[in-house]
């Protein structure tokens, strides 16, 4: 989500503006009605926050990409280590918006519920009808 993103040598750079999610209406990521880079550049901001919130709950098992945040002349940009995911290695979550959901491993799923519980959050449905399942992560 957010701004125009860009490879290199395994590195994914993103810049940290609002993009518009439905051309029809004008409807904004971040802004609503309106774009609001500014609100883009906090919500970066907050991904590597919780990013070092997740990594500091010390669950064994649980390991994370490297993030930065870069700030240069009024611009944010996030860089982000490429991991080897792709349809066939993802076993949590989903990467089609929900359609499909993936929690079948139970020893991951106890790692992130056990991640989950030492940042205080609790899980939550994600999916559609029956395909539904409870997750503890974003």
């Amino acid at each position: 989500a957010g701004g125009a993103k860009y490879m290199a040598q395994g590195i994914m750079f993103k810049f940290a503006l609002d993009s518009i999610i439905h051309q029809k209406s004008g409807l904004w990521m971040y802004g609503g009605t309106a774009s609001d880079d500014e609100a883009a550049i906090k919500a970066a901001g907050k991904e590597l926050t919780g990013l070092q919130a997740h990594n500091l709950t010390f669950v064994p098992g649980l390991h994370y990409p490297l993030m930065a945040i870069i700030d240069y002349k009024g611009f944010r940009m996030i860089a982000v280590t490429v991991l080897p995911i792709n349809k066939t290695t993802l076993i949590y979550g989903s990467d089609d918006g929900g359609n499909t959901v993936r929690a079948e491993d139970e020893d991951l799923n106890g790692m992130m519920k056990l991640a989950a519980g030492r940042l205080n959050l609790a899980g939550h449905a994600v999916g559609q009808g029956s395909r539904s399942r409870e997750i503890f992560g974003p």
